[in-house]
């Protein structure tokens, strides 16, 4: 019998298994190789050859992502590329990858600076380039089935995608401080992006797909990248956050501002708001030109337009004898329970208010809309999460032509609103926008006080003259200016001023000037202590003017906010006898809390400010003296004295509101552990004496 030879350390350990040239037998084989390599282990041979061959394989992976970038550059610039300088492997799609989402975050980075946060939903929004690249690539190889081919394909897509995005990335930082403005230059850049993308991984899917190149081939390489690469991402943002400002307040109470339009308070309270504000208006008198100011702050999530709403109402009852004739129609989370929600349906029941209690042969409605606006000309109604439809000018001029209102002051302060003017324009109406048809308009942010529109017509121009048409010359003189000084693509406020409005803007500019009412009234002692008092009542609205009355509104609404039913409800269930949301005696009890607070904070109010402060100032102050003080606070060194005034009592009401809520819901803690302390002792006491 012959001997088995010895087994060489080179030899392959299952060499020595018997072959079968069968199918069968090959099978078998192979099934018990694998047994006997799961009973054998690795060979220590190659556990030794493990170490070397890691630290190669790294630096394998590392030139390949080298070689891919480089790659990437040329098929951005639409330069050919052979199949062997790409390095495809599903190791460099993951490089790949990771190299987009790092460049999407030093996007943010550079923008927000190191005082931010990570945005982790936003990396849905930053990783949805990928499956779109998978589906590409694998659609520019059919009919084929080559897997390795559509590998290389999606990792060339990958890399090309890079210095586009780069550039892209440099690109919008440079155009957000040029003359055009960030607006034009987000768009120009985001489009011309997305489209030089999809050409290059066109260009890239011919040169490295199957060949030959059949016609049907193109035509199928050219759907696929303009439906999968270029139609996508022109659509859906793709330049999501993932770095923005870190809050500087309760991220709870963030989020409750945030659904404030949502909320069930709002839902029931906002009905009544708007009845309120109409029922208010007083109606127009007899041989007086009477002013009736609506003011729209379309869009919520910017501070600005509601800053500029209420400005523009307290100008118009201070300095156009509006007090008792305006309306403001407000979107946003802080006056969310306070000031009825701009809508095209508020707008039109408002509207025809305005015309039931004006005198339409005399009076004169100002419409002040201030918001985002669109290339479509569409004026933004924004309320997350409330679905509301933008007002566009034919809608517009459907809702003035129903309120049967004959003279019209028509302001819009938006992006290019200049598309309103030819839809509304009659006779009768004077429409003024903050730019041209085709242009943008400048200053929409969460800090600021004013639009560059909303600060040089209303502040600039309204505040020093009575004349709507001379205040917008000066403001587009102001516009021009400062964006000439800021590089800023001119944004062309326009005007147009109807034939036969202009006679009826003269005479109430005359009226505005020798002082109101110059209609039938008082005579003799009694007219000249109603004209006093008159100015009385303009110090005291130049003092304390709407928005700062209405900034104590609300923080008499949040305070009371402590005794709301729902707050108390999370914290004791059975304090309503176990009636909580959802059942049907809630909305009871929720409309006595909003009829409670409302009784509550009604003393902060134009109306009772006039009757008890005017008195008190008419005692402590000489007309003489007050001729003086009014002529200071006319100036300009007045009027900046006024704006530090109403600031300053806005931040120190601010604060003192924060310091009540706390101490308050620290005291009522206090007080309601102490009650059923001593009602736990009182029941204690009584227990024995019932045995």
């Amino acid at each position: 019998m012959r001997s088995d030879p010895a087994v060489s350390p080179d030899m392959d350990p299952f060499s020595r298994l018997p072959r079968n040239p069968s199918l069968s037998g090959r099978l078998e084989r192979r099934r018990i190789a694998r047994r006997l390599a799961d009973r054998i282990g690795t060979p220590p041979e190659v556990q030794e050859a493990a170490g070397p061959a890691t630290s190669e394989s790294a630096a394998k992976w590392l030139r390949d992502i080298g070689h891919n970038l480089w790659a990437g550059v040329r098929l951005a610039a639409l330069k050919r590329v052979a199949d062997a300088g790409i390095a495809a492997s599903f190791a460099q799609v993951v490089a790949l990858t990771a190299l987009g989402l790092l460049l999407a975050f030093a996007r943010d980075f550079i923008r927000v600076g190191p005082a931010g946060e990570f945005v982790p939903w936003g990396l849905p929004g930053a990783l949805f380039f990928l499956p779109l690249a998978l589906c590409a690539a694998w659609l520019f190889t059919l009919p084929a089935t080559d897997a390795k081919r559509t590998l290389r394909l999606l990792v060339a897509v990958l890399a090309l995608t890079l210095p586009i995005d780069l550039l892209a990335m440099v690109a919008h930082h440079f155009l957000a401080e040029s003359r055009h403005g960030l607006g034009v230059g987000h768009q120009a850049v985001f489009g011309a992006a997305t489209a030089w993308q999809a050409l290059a991984a066109l260009v890239a899917a011919i040169r490295l797909g199957p060949t030959p190149l059949s016609r049907a081939r193109l035509v199928t390489a050219l759907a696929v990248a303009s439906g999968v690469l270029a139609w996508p991402t022109a659509y859906l943002e793709r330049y999501t956050l993932l770095w923005m400002p870190r809050d500087d307040g309760n991220r709870e109470a963030q989020q409750s501002r945030l659904l404030a339009a949502g909320s069930e308070e709002v839902f029931y309270r906002q009905p009544r708001l708007l009845e309120a504000q109409l029922a208010a208006l007083q109606p127009g008198r007899k041989g007086v030109v009477d002013v009736y100011f609506v003011g729209v702050g379309g869009w919520a999530s910017e501070d600005v337009f509601m800053r500029e709403v209420r400005y523009a109402q307290a100008l118009f009852q201070q300095r156009f004898d509006a007090e008792g004739r305006t309306v403001t129609l407000i979107n946003n989370p802080k006056t969310a329970l306070e000031a009825p929600i701009a809508s095209i349906t508020a707008l039109e029941q408002t509207l025809q208010r305005v015309a039931a209690v004006m005198d339409r042969d005399e009076d004169i409605l100002f419409l002040f809309l201030t918001s985002h606006g669109s290339k479509e000309h569409r004026f933004s109604l924004e309320f997350w999460p409330l679905q509301l439809n933008p007002l566009d000018p034919v809608r517009l001029k459907s809702l003035l032509a129903q309120s049967g209102i004959k003279w019209k002051v028509v302001v819009v302060s938006a992006c290019y609103s200049g598309g309103f003017i030819e839809p509304i324009k009659d006779e009768t109406t004077l429409v003024i926008t903050a730019s041209a048809a085709d242009r943008n308009s400048f200053g929409c942010s969460n800090e600021a006080d004013f639009t560059y529109f909303g600060k040089a017509y209303l502040e600039d121009g309204l505040r020093t003259t009575h004349s709507f048409t001379a205040a917008f010359d000066l403001a587009k003189e102001v516009v021009t200016r400062r964006e000439a000084a800021e590089e800023k693509f001119p944004s062309l406020p326009q005007m147009h001023v109807g034939a036969a409005i202009g006679d009826q803007l003269r005479r109430l500019e005359a009226e505005l000037a020798q002082g109101r009412p110059p209609a039938a009234g008082p005579t003799g002692a009694a007219g000249e202590a109603t004209q006093a008092t008159a100015q009385y009542e303009q110090l005291v609205h130049s003092l304390w003017p709407s928005e700062l009355m209405d900034a104590q509104r609300a923080a008499c609404v949040e305070i009371l906010a402590l005794g709301d039913p729902h707050r108390i409800v999370r914290r004791d269930p059975e304090s309503f006898a176990g009636i909580g949301p959802g059942s049907a005696p809630w909305s009871n009890i929720v409309v006595a809390y909003d009829r409670y607070v409302a009784e509550n904070c009604a003393v902060y109010h134009n109306r009772f400010l006039d009757d008890q402060a005017t008195d008190a100032w008419a005692q402590q102050l000489a007309p003489g003296d007050l001729d003086r003080v009014m002529e200071f606070l006319e100036s300009p060194v007045g009027r900046r004295f006024l704006d530090a005034h109403v600031k300053t009592n806005l931040a120190v009401l601010k604060a003192m509101t924060a310091v009540t809520i706390r101490v308050s819901a620290e005291s009522q803690e206090s007080y309601a552990a102490t009650i059923q302390r001593v009602m736990a002792e009182q029941q204690a006491r009584r227990a024995p004496a019932r045995k």
